[in-house]
């Protein structure tokens, strides 16, 4: 993850700091720098430092300091862990490079001395050390390549986590890397995690990664200890009081604000104007905003709003500008616009008011892309009162939340830590260069919250598709190779098999967090400074030359699964696209390319998938990832008969295609089994009226073959075995599931036809269908085809039909399954009903002594038979008079 420069000066540092074993009973002959320092110091975190000292005595310790913001915690206890072990680097992991910064500046400030001195820090392309270092303030990023490096920690002596309640992914993979070196490889190890939570929540304390995991709260035990192995030391902070102020009631939640264009900007710019009217003392005004776009928009709307200066601190600023707005000169009164990287370790001297938008940049992963997104979502409480806290560190302050007071009290209490939703194909890339094999072996490490294992596979998968894994998660030589470079996997990528690296560097540039500035969707459209595009080449040392405009073959080598080809118009104006990985999704600008390659793309609440970058690539630059095959694949529409296509394609995108001949019987019938499993096996999958044969076969009492037990039971082995000679007889799927059933029962000897027939002969000589439902066999016919039957036909030897007795127009009159009771008792009321609604039909008095017939009375007069009497005669019809 980072450049050969960074590893080779923590390296070095490592080597020259290297602690011997000193027994704790050994007294220091003489007071250190750090000793003048402290005896000095007036901060809050005094008063417990004799029980930091003493818990940082002991090897292996695992401390955990609980301290409020203004204690001193940052800057005071790296120095006093450095007087309590007089050998090796006491290493201080910061979250921000600001910060990091900020720290060392403070801490050799104290000491008298210059930043690289007794204290120095290391960080992405920054570093300032020499052999005189003792304190090393870094980056979760270095701290990760130093436990890559050597997994031991043999150069360290202690390990302090600052601001460790932010719970970022890196920090949790550092911490969990620590523990497992200090179970292991260096019991002697102390590690230190500090927090200004008056809660720590759910610590995970663990003597190794063998050990189940026991979780707890701090603040249940009184005695200062957690478990066995863990103690807590708690400070007091140094805070003013701060007055806190919410919008009228009336106001829009975060949401609304939010969904508005520029609603955001403009409540957090009229709270700001606010801020500067009520701020006590006249101080600065602090201003928290989730991202580098929203404080860009606001700082812009301030300064026409107002003289007073206005200033920005974001993570992606060059590190000068930073240090200019943390230590730079005042010149009168300022509004300092930021993100959350202003809400910890660092003191902005004069501010005493605080605008806080309540929002943050949170690091997920896009299901549809795989790619990582920052989501903006709603700060928890406690990220909430640090901010508030901002303006209560030298004078007591103000803040201004742009939200109701409601939505504040429904927050929640701690933010999710980021390992749970984050991308994690960077830390699997850490983890396996660091030494684990496959993804139970990265659970197996003690993380304070395990990552999501699907998370895990899906960063191992990620990795698999650029080279940079094989075998489980061993890391092959282009892995390691990309595990060097201070980049995300997909950019590193990019440029370590970069064939055009101007290119390559413009695309990395355009991508990375650090120089990234947004803009339009086509990158080639986005502005680029030369010198971000230089510095970066620094940083991985390499040199570039030439103006890199093919960013679309570049960006392909890194993002080859989401190559994406034109599919025709949406809605208002977009254009659909089909990508590699299969699904689909939407450009907001009409008349895209052809073909593109994305690199920033999300799916919103709205399920749709819009893309937010590309860079266009041509037709002949897509050959190295197209791969040609024969495609067989069943037609639905065709009873899924199976075809064959010879076709050259980049995932689900079909660049060419050709008719290909039929497939061999075997492929066929293999692709047809599969087909039969997606359908949900071999009973959904094919037709014919199973049931109604199913119960035909139960009713008939007969000994049924093994594939009736097979069905019942959904044994889809026998089902497939049974059914593979009729799918090479047909090569597709319209095959009548009751067909191969009765073929079964007939090989069994068994004659279902003749037990429980489809038809039987009425009467009157017609064959009716014989239905077989849950109530048992039933068939339909005009009453007047029974006359004459006394007896209700049989199936099953003996089983009655239920017969549905209809009138002349197909109505029903009556259902019996005794024929004879039916004529003795229903039938007298059914005739003088109905004789003189169908006159022209037969009703006897005595229909067991009729004929059967479907014939009217004036047919069967005609044929020379009898007919029963009709009920009336009709009035002949009135001849109409013409006028």
């Amino acid at each position: 993850m980072w450049n050969a420069l960074t590893l080779l000066a923590v390296s070095a540092l490592s080597r020259a700091f290297a602690p011997r074993r000193v027994p704790p009973s050994v007294v220091r002959p003489r007071a250190t720098p750090f000793d003048d320092v402290l005896e000095s110091t007036t901060l809050p975190i005094v008063d417990v430092m004799p029980d930091i000292r003493a818990a940082l005595s002991s090897e292996g310790a695992y401390v955990f300091l609980e301290a409020p913001p203004g204690a001193g915690k940052t800057t005071t206890v790296p120095l006093a862990a450095a007087a309590t072990v007089s050998e090796g680097l006491v290493v201080v992991v910061e979250p921000r490079r600001v910060a990091a910064r900020a720290a060392a500046r403070r801490m050799a400030q104290s000491l008298g001395d210059d930043v690289g001195g007794l204290v120095g820090y290391a960080m992405r392309g920054d570093a300032r050390s020499s052999e005189r270092t003792r304190v090393l303030v870094v980056t979760d990023g270095v701290l990760l390549a130093m436990c890559r490096e050597d997994p031991s920690l043999a150069k360290c002596s202690i390990v302090i986590f600052d601001e460790f309640h932010e719970r970022g992914v890196n920090s949790d993979v550092a911490l969990a890397l620590c523990r497992e070196a200090q179970a292991v490889l260096r019991p002697e190890l102390r590690l230190c995690v500090r927090t200004l939570c008056p809660e720590i929540p759910q610590l995970v304390v663990l003597r190794s990664s063998l050990v189940r995991a026991q979780v707890m709260s701090a603040t249940l035990l009184g005695d200062g200890t957690v478990a066995a192995d863990a103690t807590i030391v708690k400070s007091s902070g140094r805070a003013y009081p701060v007055d806190v102020t919410y919008p009228p009631r009336g106001a829009p939640r975060l949401a609304a604000l939010l969904s508005r264009r520029g609603a955001l900007e403009d409540a957090v710019v009229e709270a700001t104007e606010k801020a500067l009217r009520d701020a006590p003392d006249d101080g600065d005004v602090l201003v928290f905003l989730p991202g580098a776009r929203e404080i860009r928009r606001v700082a812009s709307a301030l300064r026409e709003r107002t003289d007073v200066s206005i200033e920005t601190l974001y993570g992606a600023m060059p590190a000068e500008a930073q240090d200019a707005v943390v230590h730079g000169r005042r010149r009168g009164r300022r509004v300092v616009v930021a993100s959350p990287i202003a809400e910890a370790s660092l003191t902005l001297d004069g501010v005493t008011a605080v605008v806080d938008s309540g929002l943050r940049r949170v690091a997920t992963i896009d299901e549809d892309t795989g790619l990582r997104r920052l989501t903006t979502k709603v700060v928890s409480r406690a990220s909430a009162d640090q901010r508030t806290g901002r303006a209560g560190r030298t004078a007591p302050g103000l803040c201004l939340r742009i939200f109701p007071e409601a939505e504040f009290e429904s927050l929640s209490e701690f933010s999710a830590p980021e390992i749970i939703s984050a991308d994690l194909a960077s830390v699997v890339l850490v983890l396996s260069a660091w030494g684990c094999q496959s993804v139970d072996e990265m659970l197996g490490l003690p993380f304070i919250d395990a990552p999501p294992v699907e998370r895990l596979e899906r960063g191992l998968d990620a990795l698999a598709s650029l080279g940079a894994v094989a075998g489980g998660a061993t890391l092959t030589a282009f892995g390691q190779t990309i595990a060097d470079m201070p980049l995300e996997p997909r950019l590193a990528a990019i440029v370590a098999k970069a064939t055009d690296l101007p290119s390559a560097l413009r695309v990395a540039a355009l991508l990375d967090e650090d120089t990234a500035k947004g803009g339009d969707f086509d990158l080639a459209k986005r502005p680029l400074d030369p010198r971000a595009v230089s510095r970066l080449a620094k940083r991985l040392g390499k040199d570039v030359d030439g103006p890199g405009d093919a960013l679309g073959a570049a960006l392909a080598v890194g993002f080859r699964d989401l190559i994406a080809q034109r599919r025709g118009d949406a809605s208002y104006g977009g254009t659909v696209y089909l990508l590699a990985n299969g699904k689909t999704a939407r450009l907001d600008a009409a008349d895209g390319p052809d073909f593109i390659v994305v690199a920033d793309a999300g799916t919103g609440d709205d399920g749709q998938c819009r893309i937010y970058a590309y860079a266009t690539i041509d037709r002949e630059e897509l050959e190295p990832y197209a791969a040609s095959s024969r495609k067989i694949f069943a037609v639905p529409s065709q009873g899924y008969a199976v075809r064959a296509r010879d076709v050259t394609a980049i995932g689900a995108i079909e660049l060419e295609s050709a008719t290909a001949p039929q497939p061999a019987p075997e492929e066929t019938v293999e692709l047809l089994l599969e087909t039969i499993r997606d359908l949900g096996g071999v009973r959904k999958a094919l037709k014919g009226d199973v049931d109604s044969l199913l119960r035909r076969a139960e009713l008939s009492g007969a000994s049924l073959p093994p594939i009736f037990d097979a069905l019942e039971r959904g044994d889809e082995e026998i089902l497939e075995e049974a059914v593979l000679p009729y799918l090479y007889t047909s090569l597709n799927l319209k095959i009548d599931l009751a067909a191969v059933l009765k073929d079964a029962l007939a090989a069994a000897g068994v004659d279902i036809d003749a037990l429980c027939p489809e038809r039987i002969e009425a009467p009157d000589g017609t064959r009716i269908r014989v239905t077989y439902d849950a109530t048992g066999p039933c068939a339909e016919a005009k009453l007047q085809q029974f006359f004459g039957q006394t007896t209700s036909p049989t199936v099953a030897a003996g089983t009655p039909v239920a017969l549905r007795l209809l009138s002349p127009a197909g109505k029903l009159l009556g259902e019996t399954r005794d024929l004879a009771f039916f004529w003795k008792e229903v039938y007298p009321s059914v005739r003088a009903e109905q004789r003189g609604r169908y006159p022209k039909h037969p009703w006897p008095e005595d229909p067991m002594a009729a004929a059967p017939t479907r014939a009217t009375n004036k047919a069967l007069r005609a044929a020379g038979g009898g007919a029963s009497a009709p009920a009336s005669k009709r009035a002949p019809k009135k001849k109409r008079k013409k006028r």
